[in-house]
């Protein structure tokens, strides 16, 4: 009896320290990202972190939805993710409820661009997210920091074909291009008057800048002005300056991003005004932003894919040095930066290949001006600036200028057209340091006029063998009628 009782104190501190073990243990879980378990190994008791939630089933078809591939248009895709979310967190979000009103969640923020939330909670509310049968994944709310500004002046429009395009009097008209970026400055004289306005045309969220677009770094105004900036008879600075834009502030004002901010940004894309019924939504998505040292990281792919099926290009600066992501997943348009000479790559971006889907792929798809390059920083001053995150700017202009003349081209038709006219540089065919070569929106333009020539060709050429035929069938139907009546 003496041994029991002399043994309770060590059974009972063991009991105790197995009392507070399943947020050790479960950081350590599958479920759990290694990032957030490393986090959650050194978090003391209480301390919230900002993890993203992705809940099951992470399928449209698990409730009876059509294929994200499947889907043709904005207002089909927006449903069906909408209804996805609604069904598949309904019980995940009524627990959350529940532990938010007894202050042990926070931050709670659901998403259907992508079947998942974030929030802040500590490691025992994580280790229960992780238990729960209806949670696919926890990770960690990585940060990531904004590109810096790089500042360095040849021709750069002419050599992707813009001001034969202007001519032909197509200038990004009727266009949106939405910025993914550091803001942009709400007092440049050249780009408010581009800006969309209204409700559905700025986001931050952070909520540092609700009302109004800002920018206190320069590189979002500096990449939004070769996209759109100037006018095409008088000072011309960027490729599309017909076309209109709307910008989400995807980091806040110490230059950080969150990859719950992001998502939230992704979304807003969609569906600007946070109504499915009305079309407000861009055409182009210019991203000037990666992740560092992330790999083949899939943490926006389904966000990325929503865009896709919703008729949406996503355009990605290729890096610098090494691809990034998510340039580098499946789907995407990462552009590369040309030298000064418009045929040599620049230094420093980045080349493939790339094995993100288990095979070697092309990287960059594409290239374009990327030193040198005339531009606007914060006020209106003048600047020039290079780098792939202005690459990129040359590409999203590009498609403004083709949707503008063709809107109703899918995502993968956009693809094809810049890319099956692009001009070969470096060793013959595609390749991974220039991809399928230098943008050329104005052969791009052609390939769709040759296209047209030719079904008017054909068109008349079948018109022409239908009347041929009904002539014959009408002589055949007289020789038939003589020969009956002799």
């Amino acid at each position: 009896m003496k041994r029991l009782i002399g043994l309770l104190p060590i059974l009972i501190c063991a009991h105790l320290l197995m009392a507070g073990s399943p947020a050790w243990v479960e950081a350590r879980a599958p479920k759990i990202g290694a990032p957030l378990a490393d986090v959650l190994q050194n978090a003391p008791p209480g301390y919230m972190v900002s993890v993203i939630v992705r809940v099951k089933p992470a399928s449209l078809t698990d409730h009876g939805l059509a294929r994200l591939e499947d889907l043709s248009d904005l207002r089909t895709t927006e449903t069906a993710l909408r209804r996805r979310a609604a069904l598949s967190q309904a019980s995940l979000r009524e627990w959350l409820r529940l532990l938010e009103a007894e202050g042990r969640v926070r931050e709670v923020t659901s998403f259907w661009i992508f079947n998942g939330l974030a929030l802040a909670a500590p490691r025992a509310v994580i280790a229960q997210l992780a238990q729960r049968a209806d949670v696919l994944r926890v990770d960690l709310n990585r940060v990531l920091t904004a590109p810096p500004l790089s500042v360095s002046t040849p021709d750069n429009l002419a050599l992707i074909g813009a001001p034969e395009v202007w001519r032909r009097g197509i200038t990004g008209q009727g266009v949106v291009v939405a910025l993914l970026d550091t803001g942009v400055d709400a007092v440049h004289p050249d780009l408010m008057a581009k800006w969309r306005g209204g409700s559905n045309s700025w986001f931050d969220p952070y909520g540092e800048h609700p009302d109004e677009p800002v920018d206190l770094s320069g590189h979002g105004t500096q990449v939004l002005d070769v996209i759109l900036g100037g006018e095409a008879n008088r000072n011309p600075i960027g490729v599309a300056p017909g076309a209109q834009w709307i910008a989400a502030k995807i980091f806040d004002d110490r230059g950080r991003a969150t990859v719950a901010a992001i998502h939230q940004a992704l979304q807003w894309v969609l569906d600007p005004d946070g109504d499915p019924a009305t079309s407000d939504a861009p055409q182009v998505v210019n991203n000037s932003w990666s992740f560092a040292d992330a790999g083949c990281d899939p943490e926006f792919a389904d966000a990325l894919r929503a865009l896709r099926a919703a008729g949406i290009l996503p355009v990605f600066a290729a890096g610098t040095r090494e691809p990034v992501n998510p340039a580098n997943l499946a789907g995407m348009l990462a552009v590369g930066a040309l030298a000064e000479d418009g045929e040599t790559l620049y230094f420093d971006s980045a080349h493939g290949p790339v094995t993100c889907d288990g095979k070697a792929a092309l990287y960059p798809q594409l290239v374009a001006p990327g030193a040198g390059i005339p531009t606007t920083d914060r006020f209106g001053t003048s600047t020039t600036g290079e780098g792939t995150s202005l690459a990129a700017a040359h590409v999203s202009g590009a498609l403004a200028l083709l949707l503008s003349a063709h809107p109703s081209l899918t995502a993968d038709e956009q693809m094809t057209a810049l890319t099956t006219t692009a001009v070969d540089l470096g060793q013959r065919g595609p390749d991974n340091e220039f991809g399928y070569g230098r943008v050329d929106i104005a052969a791009a333009l052609d390939r769709f006029s040759v296209l047209s020539s030719l079904l008017w060709v054909l068109a008349g050429a079948l018109a022409v063998g239908l009347v041929g035929i009904a002539m014959w069938q009408s002589r055949a139907r007289k020789h038939r009628s003589i020969t009956i009546k002799s």
